[in-house]
């Protein structure tokens, strides 16, 4: 939850109880960054059914992994979280973890 709190501002910050859901149903989509036990940066990830229409809700913070996700029968990756500790930006981690994701 630090990289959460300096990587986002308050009004745009997920709750730990979202990212709690989003390991549990997509443990693969949830990839952390480290560098000597520290946690510099996340991506959390979803896969979507196709669709050609989106509401509003479908992005609000707090959505409920379990309504849109299918890994099963989706065939669209979304990016509900990435963040990178402000000083270790700049670096390549965002990238890397970003291709890691897509591989996954």
């Amino acid at each position: 939850m630090r990289l959460e709190e300096i990587g986002f501002e308050p009004g745009d910050r997920e709750k730990q109880e979202v990212y709690a859901d989003r390991i549990e149903v997509f443990p693969e989509g949830s990839l952390v960054a480290c560098i000597n036990n520290e946690c510099i940066g996340f991506i959390f990830s979803e896969i979507w059914n196709e669709c050609i229409t989106f509401s509003p809700a479908d992005f609000m913070l707090g959505h409920d992994i379990r309504k849109c996700h299918s890994k099963e029968k989706g065939t669209e990756l979304y990016l509900s979280s990435m963040t990178i500790d402000p000083q270790f930006r700049g670096k390549g981690f965002g990238s890397l973890l970003l291709s890691n994701c897509i591989a996954s």
